[in-house]
């Protein structure tokens, strides 16, 4: 995965090197630099200063080589990249990326003469300058700035560089107000330069550590301000990234790997299924088979028109950490699928891991108040309309913003899960698609009970269990003679028609109840009675129209309650109604006729 973060710093004239190699293109580093290869970090321990930053040098590879007859890494226009990295707690403290880096082939001498573009960040400000000249502000709104930056923590950065040199710099979603002008400054990032001039990531403090490096440079021609022209091809490099291979054993129904059960986690992948309180769990190691997969069972792909209702364990503010899924991936997690990734401050959407071409879909504010400590948010969902459009909804946020994700890419195998973080809880998932859907954890599944008041009069399909939420669909069919009357659940009306749709959301158990439509037991107005009349709300039926439907209204016409006819002397109960006038009403084939009471 890609993620990208950055703070930025002020640069050092000399500093001694030597040669480690980090990760491949990383070449020349300062004592104190290393790269950690289970999680995939690349991090400062050493001493450093404003005064003597610590830096290290990097030609991103073959990225932007145009052959043998210009020098590589002479061009950076065209460039975005993405990356997270700390942001000191330390106002006086940076970061910085410097472009083009021009003195010498030997990245040990890139401090002499001319120096490139330079973007510096700290926990305060963000400004950019053309070989060490005169700082121009990009976050011109201090005060927004620093409230999107969490300072002494992880932080994700875009430096994006256009064909015309025009730098813009994007920091947790919030892109500053002002750009970097190419016209003076694009001959720098183009012009002249040793072959292998390389670019440079500098800091200022000690602890600095940087992730999820991506750069994606697009193919073109770039013209630099003193006119020369530079063809360069395009690509994309990645470093300290991390991928996540799965293992395909069966956890719960269409899940995998395998967690095993019980509360202590198992050795495959430290994934498990905790019975306590049915949630899944990840306690193992990150970065080592952190990805859990599922086909969601029938819903299957593509993986459009469709939603995903769960409950996750979500990164706290300054935590670094990130909830991460993945619709439509492959089977081995890399280069395919939209991301969906719940970070600290704000939930982005991406596809095939592309983070130069992300969506923010919400963050700072309301977003970070429902995150609050982090820990389990419930109701969090993800919504896919049929041409792929996603919404989503995190806890009690309504996400403003919305991603338009590739239907062909959603077509893949896997939903993939994937925290970034041991203690990771996962339940309560709902997947729902048409009519079908698909619980678990708990994997909720209801007993809907549909019977007939009289099977000589009429019968009823559609009973049956069914996961939470899938559409039910109870048909009351009548035989010869007779007719529908109603659907009711304890006594209770719920439904007139004879085909009742619903979700499923608890067991129930309903009766469909039926009435003859030939001329017996149809209701005269001499044969209904009811009695005591008026009563205090215990009042008695007296009608031969047994099996038919009767209804109380008050005089305003609205509905009270109903029932059928069981008996010649059918009990009726409106204790609980107001004192007052109400209409008993029974339809007869020849029409209906009403009795009034009085509830004292």
């Amino acid at each position: 995965m890609k993620k990208i973060i950055l703070s930025i710093f002020a640069l050092a004239l000399s500093v001694s090197m030597m040669a480690i190699d980090p990760e491949t293109d990383w070449t020349k580093v300062v004592t104190g630099w290393s790269s950690d290869a289970a999680t995939h970090e690349l991090s400062f321990t050493g001493t450093a200063t404003p005064a003597a930053p610590a830096y290290i040098a990097t030609t991103f590879g073959g990225l932007t080589s145009n052959g043998a007859t210009v020098p590589n890494w002479n061009c950076y226009a065209g460039l975005t990249l993405s990356f997270d990295a700390y942001i000191s707690s330390v106002g006086t403290d940076w970061t910085s990326v410097v472009l083009r880096a021009k003195g010498s082939a030997d990245p040990a001498l890139i401090y002499s003469g001319n120096k490139g573009v330079m973007v510096q960040v700290s926990n305060t400000t963000v400004q950019a300058r053309t070989n060490m000249g005169t700082p121009v502000k990009l976050s011109t709104d201090d005060a927004t700035y620093a409230s999107k930056v969490i300072a002494g923590a992880y932080n994700s950065f875009i430096i994006k560089v256009t064909a015309d040199g025009t730098i813009t710099v994007t920091i947790n979603g919030y892109q500053c107000p002002a750009n970097y002008p190419g016209a003076s400054g694009l001959s720098v990032l183009v012009a002249t330069a040793p072959a292998g001039s390389p670019a440079l990531i500098c800091t200022s403090f000690t602890g600095f550590k940087l992730k999820n490096v991506v750069v994606v440079k697009e193919a073109g021609t770039i013209v630099a301000s003193d006119a020369s022209t530079q063809n360069v091809s395009g690509g994309t490099k990645e470093y300290f990234t991390y991928s996540m291979p799965i293992t395909p054993i069966a956890m719960q129904g269409d899940w995998w790997p395998q967690a095993g059960q019980g509360t202590t986690p198992p050795a495959i992948n430290g994934w498990y299924y905790d019975g306590s309180d049915e949630s899944l769990n990840f306690g193992g190691s990150i970065f080592a088979g952190t990805a859990c997969a599922t086909t969601l069972g029938s819903i299957g792909a593509p993986y459009a028109d469709m939603s995903i209702k769960f409950d996750a364990t979500m990164p706290a503010p300054g935590s670094g950490k990130s909830t991460i899924i993945i619709l439509g991936s492959n089977a081995t997690w890399g280069g395919l699928g939209i991301v969906i990734e719940y970070t600290e401050f704000g939930v982005r959407a991406l596809k095939n891991f592309d983070y130069s071409g992300m969506t923010w879909l919400g963050s700072g504010g309301d977003y970070t108040t429902v995150l609050g400590a982090g820990g389990l948010i419930a109701n969090n969902e993800i919504n896919i309309s049929a041409t792929g459009l996603i919404s989503l909804k995190f806890g009690t946020f309504v996400c403003p913003t919305t991603y338009q994700a590739d239907v062909t890419v959603l077509a893949n195998t896997f939903v993939m899960v994937a925290p970034f973080a041991t203690g990771f809880k996962f339940k309560n998932v709902i997947a729902k698609k048409g009519a079908v859907a698909k619980s678990y954890f708990p994997n909720y599944s209801y007993a809907i009970a549909a019977t007939s008041i009289d099977e000589l009069k009429g019968t009823v399909t559609g009973a049956g269990t069914y996961d939470k939420t899938s559409d039910v669909t109870l048909v009351a069919t009548a035989t010869g003679g007779n007719q529908f009357v109603n659907w009711t659940e304890g006594g209770v009306e719920v439904s007139t028609s004879a085909t009742y749709t619903f979700s499923a959301t608890a067991a129930r158990t309903l009766v469909a109840n039926f009435s003859v439509t030939t001329g017996l037991n149809q209701p005269t107005q001499s044969s209904l009675s009811v009695y005591p009349n008026p009563s205090k709300g215990d009042f008695t039926i007296s009608s031969d129209a047994v099996g038919k439907e009767y209804r109380v209204t008050n005089l305003l016409g609205q509905f009270v309650t109903s029932g059928v006819i069981g008996s010649k002397n059918q009990k009726l109960d409106l204790t609980n109604q107001q004192a007052g006038t109400y209409m008993v009403i029974i339809h007869g084939e020849n029409g209906k006729i009403v009795k009034s009471i009085i509830k004292n």
